[in-house]
């Protein structure tokens, strides 16, 4: 939960087995963009309460890979 000048803005998220429940809370009078990890484009949506559900959704591999900074040398050039 994060209070703005707007009023209060939350995200939360649920799982049940490959099910993936995301609600979002958007403060009156403004829009939030929502990015869900169905491989489809980000959506805007006005103010309110709004649940979405990403069926089939599987934990990425783990460990995650390192983030590298894209100016930095490569593992294998490294001496």
């Amino acid at each position: 939960m994060h209070e703005t000048p707007y009023g209060r803005c939350e995200a939360g998220w649920e799982r049940h087995d490959d099910v993936l429940t995301v609600t979002v809370v958007v403060p009156p009078n403004t829009t939030a963009v929502v990015d869900l990890p169905d491989g489809k484009p980000a959506f805007e949506v006005g103010s309110g309460t709004h649940t979405f559900t990403v069926e089939g959704f599987s934990t990425p591999s783990w460990p995650p890979m390192a983030i590298r900074h894209p100016f930095a040398a490569a593992a294998t050039d490294i001496i």
